[in-house]
């Protein structure tokens, strides 16, 4: 009883782990096909207020734009 107990968790780790490759190397071959350049947008704004501080002022919300490059190379 055993022996099968630990075949079908052999089995089930296996599967698992045969999925996690396949869905790694689509992950990686999505990323690989985004070759180009992209034009982004950075908004800045705190999360966080210092209410206890009563000398604190927040920063004001800053946007800032950029162009980045998709990756090239191994496909």
């Amino acid at each position: 009883m055993k022996r099968v107990q630990l075949f079908t968790v052999m089995f089930v780790l296996m599967g698992a782990n045969v999925f996690a490759r396949t869905k790694k190397e689509k992950d990686q071959n999505s990323i690989k096909e985004m070759c180009g350049c992209f034009e982004v947008t950075f908004n800045f704004a705190e999360t966080f207020n210092y209410s206890q501080d009563s000398l604190y002022k927040p920063s004001k919300t800053k946007v800032d734009k950029g162009l980045g490059m998709g990756p090239i190379g191994n496909r």
